[in-house]
């Protein structure tokens, strides 16, 4: 999208915003406005402002504590999805309780991932099941799962390939990046290590054979679709005293994708 085109349709979004009274502003509005620019449907007009609206409002009814403007990018994407903004939070509200039964702690990040597991499909409790499996792997593999994993994980359930693969290939890309980033990369790491997982293992099917069938390509291009807007849902998450570190331990610019 050229610089001076996105400055355009971000001041129109922003104005639709606030004629259908979503709260709105700074860096998650601007995430929120380039996600909703994805979507194959253009231009983004008010009804889909105010499906926005719709989805944000549900969230604040099911966790009025644990939403707020942050979760916007979040809405952007979500609104993508087919379902009314009932059905869709419902499902969401499915998820969290599941994670949250297979003794995922409750709250903020837990929220964001129960967000990004509409995109993956609409069973959602075999992508339920593919979260906790990949999960499982997690911990038999590193012997931790912390609520900074809880993100990345999601992101790598839009893969249908073997757990303990994707995990293995995540950890060890993981591992390479702390070989030459700062300390306080951690975090980032892991994000950024996702994100290489899912572009390297999307483009195969589940035994590692390269995609070539046309009906398999598309599913691959929707999935890509899902990636973009998930990863960029997550960019929108990490917290800013991280960037903030990072930009003041190293000359060079921050390098998230």
């Amino acid at each position: 999208i050229p610089v001076a085109d996105f400055i355009a349709e971000h001041a129109r979004i922003s104005g639709l915003m606030t004629r259908v009274g979503l709260r709105h502003g700074k860096f998650h509005e601007t995430i929120a406005v380039l996600i909703l620019l994805m979507s194959p449907d253009q231009p983004v007009g008010l009804l889909e402002i105010e499906r926005v609206k719709a989805i944000y409002d549900q969230m604040k009814r099911f966790h009025w504590w644990l939403t707020g403007p942050s979760d916007l990018p979040a809405c952007a994407a979500l609104a993508q999805c087919p379902d009314s903004a009932q059905v869709m939070m419902a499902r969401v509200e499915d998820a969290y309780q599941l994670l949250h039964g297979a003794g995922m702690p409750t709250g903020k990040r837990l929220q964001t991932a129960a967000h990004l597991l509409p995109l993956a499909g609409p069973d959602l409790n075999q992508t339920v099941a593919r979260y906790r499996g990949l999960a499982a792997a997690l911990v038999e593999r590193t012997g931790m799962l912390t609520d900074v994993h809880y993100d990345p994980l999601a992101l790598l359930t839009l893969l249908d390939h073997e757990p303990r693969m994707v995990i293995d290939r995540m950890v060890a890309v993981s591992s390479e990046l702390s070989l030459f980033q700062p300390e306080g990369y951690g975090e980032v790491n892991i994000l950024i290590a996702s994100d290489l997982t899912v572009l390297d293992l999307v483009r195969n099917s589940r035994n590692l054979t390269p995609i070539t069938h046309p009906h398999a390509a598309a599913d691959m291009l929707r999935m890509v679709h899902a990636y973009h807007l998930a990863s960029a849902v997550l960019v929108s998450q990490i917290d800013p005293s991280v960037v903030d570190f990072v930009g003041g331990a190293v000359s060079a610019p921050w390098p998230y994708p």
